[in-house]
């Protein structure tokens, strides 16, 4: 009998609850990632295709990465209509499952186009467009769900743990994929994006509160924009992260560094990037669990310390075993800082914009992100070091952490849930 009791206790219903909503969003976050031109499986193939056979420099194909992102830097615009106008009584599903669908030809579409610098953009570009509706709308799931549950931070995690799984995954198939037909890559990507359509439509449970099949009005629209943008908690998490995205990086400079001086193969850089992903997992499953112990503005600080430390270990990277040491730990502790920026900016977005505000704080970050690559990249062509790129990078980072005694203590709650409810 009290075996039965326990079972039925209104907290292990919302425990299995708050798991059966976790696997989901982690379901989406590992596909879309895994099939990301930019970062997924695609990566590889590309980068090496514009440089040894289009004969593509670090800041050309730095430029070529940041433009395919172009439909990333319109996610506030997905987030408004997603959290606004409900299709058929569902704020999330049908964009869900539209936008899995939407990739499946995209990346049908990248497979069969010229290896022309110009279709291999549109067709990027059209990939991205389809992958970033499906991130906004469960980017909205994350926040709107966290909030409900007081699990920001763990469902959080869950996110970035499924992008570290899915980088685990991509390295190494996309490093075994380099010189092969995009077909290869393309099936792949089709088969994730299909199977996370048939999650959408059969597994997946939308609250029928969230949903409303009336027809809504310009004036409906604007107010969320109007709300989100006097929130001042929002601006505060949006210069948080922006700020750690904008320093000068070297993502692509690091790609030149490991083929053209280290002399790394494809499957070694592969490699580098598994081993990145199970850091980031760990880090990821760490910040889960401290994060209900721990004070969020100690976390705050130690995550952003942590990710200036494992950057200057770089100036170390001049071997293969280096190599693998420091991806990571850099996996690690970035990912560590990556989902404590993340936890301050659910935090922040005020209740009935989730999706809004999401995309809002990420299309900001995204334009910081490849503006921060692309000026790491050009200095790199102008005989900047990487070394030196390693320095100005650390050095940027570390000014975020006399932003940390300003955090208004509305952000700084305690712990993520009960520490009891463990």
């Amino acid at each position: 009998m009290a075996l039965r009791i326990v079972a039925s206790s209104p907290f292990i219903s919302r425990t299995k609850d708050l798991r059966r909503t976790g696997w989901v969003i982690a379901a989406s976050y590992f596909a879309t990632a895994l099939a990301d031109p930019n970062s997924g499986l695609w990566q590889l193939p590309l980068k090496f295709l514009l440089k040894d056979q289009l004969h593509l420099g670090a800041g050309e194909i730095a430029l070529f990465f940041a433009t395919a992102l172009i439909p990333w830097y319109f996610k506030p615009l997905a987030g408004l209509i997603s959290d606004a106008l409900p299709v058929f009584g569902s704020r999330r599903r049908f964009y869900l499952m539209a936008g899995t669908g939407a990739g499946a030809l995209a990346s049908l579409a990248l497979a069969f186009v010229p290896h022309e610098q110009h279709w291999l953009l549109a067709s990027a570009i059209a990939l991205h467009a389809a992958l970033m509706v499906v991130n906004t709308v469960t980017g909205g799931l994350v926040v709107e769900e966290g909030r409900r549950r007081e699990a920001t931070g763990r469902l959080t995690s869950w996110r970035s743990f499924a992008e570290n799984a899915a980088a685990l995954c991509a390295g190494p198939i996309g490093g075994w994929l380099v010189g092969m037909r995009f077909g290869a890559p393309a099936g792949i990507s089709i088969a994730l994006t299909l199977a996370l359509f048939a999650i959408f439509a059969i597994v997946f449970r939308e609250d029928s509160g969230h949903g409303a099949n009336s027809l809504i009005g310009a004036d409906t629209l604007l107010k969320p924009i109007k709300t989100l943008l006097k929130n001042r908690y929002v601006w505060i998490s949006t210069a948080l992260f922006c700020a750690y995205q904008i320093a000068p990086g070297f993502q692509t400079p690091l790609f030149f560094y490991q083929t053209d001086t280290l002399h790394f193969r494809p499957h070694f850089i592969g490699t580098l990037a598994l081993v990145g992903a199970v850091g980031g997992m760990l880090g990821a499953a760490v910040y889960a669990w401290v994060c209900r112990r721990s004070p969020f503005r100690r976390l705050f600080s130690v995550a952003i310390l942590g990710s200036v430390m494992v950057t200057l270990c770089y100036l170390a990277y001049g071997s293969a075993t280096a190599a693998v040491v420091i991806e990571t730990s850099n996996g690690f502790l970035e990912t560590f800082a990556f989902v404590a920026l993340l936890d301050l900016v659910a935090r922040s977005l005020p209740e009935g914009q989730e999706a809004l505000g999401y995309a809002f704080v990420f299309s900001i970050g995204n334009l910081a992100s490849s503006a921060s690559d692309i000026l790491g990249s050009h200095l790199f062509d102008a005989g900047v070091t990487f070394n030196r790129l390693v320095w100005i990078n650390a050095s940027t980072t570390t000014l975020l952490l006399l932003a940390v005694p300003l955090l208004p203590v509305k952000l700084l709650r305690e712990v993520d849930f009960e520490r009891s409810e463990d």
